[in-house]
């Protein structure tokens, strides 16, 4: 244990990482890295396989997974509105 000294000025322990949590922190991080690529490809193949004005609408959803939610409501509303018409 270590004394710390918070920016309230109090004075409290806390313990130091060791090897094992400098691992894990280490692994973490390459598990974050690896799934923000994974994150970045899947929305460009997204974009790259939808028009333009489908895009715009979806853009701004945030995650992979967000965009892909709002397409699916996308082409479940156009199915509703084309079985209407038949």
């Amino acid at each position: 244990m270590t004394k710390v000294t918070g920016a309230n000025g109090i004075e409290r322990d806390e313990e130091m990482p060791d090897d094992d949590d400098e691992i894990q922190l280490s692994e973490w991080q390459e598990q974050v890295k690896t799934w923000k690529q994974d994150e970045a490809v899947i929305k460009q193949q997204i974009a790259a396989t939808i028009s333009d004005s489908l895009f715009m609408k979806i853009r701004g959803k945030g995650s992979a997974s967000k965009i892909w939610e709002a397409l699916i409501a996308n082409f479940q509303n156009n199915s509703r509105m084309i079985s209407v018409d038949l």
